[in-house]
C-alpha cells in the first residue's frame, strides 16, 4: 500500500481517489459494523457525522456518495437509542444535535429534531451542569456551532466572542502538542462553518499571527508524517489566508505522495509492517481503523481546493 502520485496530480485526483475508497467501505461507517470490529464509541454516530461533514463540501460530481452517506446517517438517527441519547443531554448532546443539524443542511431534516432539541434546552441547557470542561471556550464554540446548524437559539455567547476567548492567535507553535493542534484546527472549523464564513479575527494582527502559527504547524507535521494533522492544517491555512505559502504547497505535495493506491491516506497509527502480517478481513479492518479519518479529512481539505494542480 505504498503511497503513489504522478506528474500533474492535483486536489481533484486526491479527492476522487479518497471518495472511491470511502464508497467501497461505506458499510464500515455503520455503528454496528464498527462495534463488531473495534471498541464501541461513546457516541455511536461519530463516523456518520464525519462523513456528513465531508459531504457538505462535495459538489454534484459526488452526489451519489453524498446520498448514500445521508442514507446511512438517517439509519443512525432512526435508532431509538439515538433519541434517548439526545434527551439525556449529557456530554454527547453536542454530537447528537450536530448530526441532525448536518442532515438538515443536506436536505434530510428529521421530523422530530427541532422540537426535541428545544425541549432539552427548555429543561435546562446541557452547559448548565457543573462540570469543569463545560467552561472551556472551545467546547462552548463546538456546541454553539452544532446548535447554529440546527437553527436553534441558545444562551451561549456569539461565535466571534467565543472564538476570541479561544485565543489561538497567541499560541506559541513550539509549545503546541498534538492535542492542542487539533483544538486549533477545530476552533477554526467551527468558527467558519468549515470555510463557509470568514474567520472572525479581531484585527489584522490576529489574522497574521494565526496564519503564521498554522504554517509553522503544517511544516512540523509534514516533517513528522502526521498526515491527519497535515490535512486539517492545510484547510486551516486556506481559511486564514495562508493557503498560498510555500509550506502549504509542500504539504500538499507530501499529502499526494502519501496517498495509497486504493485511495486511503495513512493515519498516525498505520504501520506498513503490521499490514503485511494481516490478510482478508483482518487487513481490511486494520486499514479502515488506521486510515479512515485521515482519508476523510484529506478529502475535506481537497474539496475546498477542488480543481487545483499540485506540482510534484
Amino acid at each position: 500500500m505504498r503511497g503513489t502520485t504522478s506528474p500533474g496530480s492535483g486536489t481533484t485526483a486526491l479527492l476522487d481517489r479518497s471518495i472511491g475508497w470511502l464508497t467501497e467501505h461505506l458499510d464500515w461507517f455503520r455503528p454496528a459494523t464498527w462495534d463488531a470490529h473495534f471498541p464501541p464509541r461513546d457516541f455511536p454516530g461519530t463516523t456518520a457525522l464525519e462523513l456528513l461533514l465531508l459531504c457538505r463540501s462535495l459538489g454534484p460530481r459526488h452526489r451519489d456518495f453524498t446520498a448514500a452517506a445521508a442514507d446511512l446517517a438517517e439509519e443512525v438517527v432512526a435508532d431509538p437509542a439515538f433519541l434517548d441519547g439526545l434527551r439525556a443531554a449529557d456530554e454527547q448532546f453536542t454530537y447528537h444535535a450536530w448530526l441532525v443539524g448536518l442532515l438538515h443542511r443536506l436536505g434530510r431534516p428529521v421530523p422530530w429534531w427541532r422540537a426535541e432539541i428545544a425541549r432539552v434546552l427548555r429543561r435546562g441547557e446541557p452547559w448548565d451542569a457543573r462540570a469543569p470542561w463545560r467552561d472551556f471556550p472551545a467546547w462552548q464554540l463546538e456546541l454553539r456551532y452544532a446548535l447554529d446548524l440546527c437553527a436553534v437559539d441558545c444562551r451561549l455567547p456569539a461565535v466571534p466572542d467565543l472564538f476570541a476567548r479561544c485565543g489561538i492567535a497567541d499560541r506559541d507553535p513550539a509549545l503546541v502538542d498534538d492535542e492542542t493542534a487539533y483544538e486549533i484546527t477545530h476552533v477554526l472549523f467551527y468558527a467558519t462553518d468549515f470555510g463557509r464564513a470568514p474567520v472572525p479575527f479581531a484585527d489584522e494582527g490576529a489574522r497574521r499571527r494565526t496564519g503564521q502559527l498554522v504554517l509553522a504547524l503544517v511544516e512540523r507535521y509534514r516533517r513528522e508524517g502526521h498526515f491527519d494533522l497535515v490535512a486539517e492544517l492545510l484547510l486551516c491555512a486556506a481559511l486564514t489566508g495562508a493557503g498560498g505559502a510555500a509550506a502549504t504547497a509542500e504539504g500538499w505535495r507530501r499529502l499526494l505522495a502519501a496517498q495509497h493506491e486504493r485511495g486511503t491516506l495513512p493515519g498516525p497509527p498505520f504501520r506498513e509492517a503490521v499490514l503485511t502480517e494481516r490478510s482478508g478481513l483482518g487487513a481490511t479492518s486494520y486499514v479502515f481503523r488506521t486510515c479512515y479519518h485521515t482519508t476523510v479529512v484529506s478529502a475535506l481539505a481537497a474539496a475546498a481546493r477542488d480543481g487545483e494542480e499540485i506540482r510534484p
